[in-house]
């Protein structure tokens, strides 16, 4: 999964991860976005390729990044407002 991810990256428009942060609706620090493709958020990692002159995503990454992060925040919510409603 994660070799077909760096390949579809080739194929997308390649943005600098450190000049990335103006396509975050937050514009996060350069540390969380470090700890997107390190770690993840909400379970979902930032797709990321390390080239020899730095490393890189693509704002369709991005954009399917922030839709994944965005549905499994909601998910979330919703499963545990139906445990709520259950007590």
């Amino acid at each position: 999964m994660y070799l077909r991810m760096e390949a579809k990256l080739f194929k997308e428009q390649l943005v600098r991860l450190s000049k990335s942060r103006s396509l975050f609706p937050d514009r996060p620090q350069r540390k969380t976005l470090e700890s997107y493709w390190k770690n993840g958020c909400e379970g979902v990692k930032l797709a990321t390729v390390r080239l020899p002159n730095g490393r890189f995503t693509s704002k369709e990454a991005i954009s399917r990044f922030l839709m994944s992060v965005a549905r499994n925040s909601e998910r979330k919510r919703f499963s545990r407002n139906a445990r709520n409603d259950k007590v």
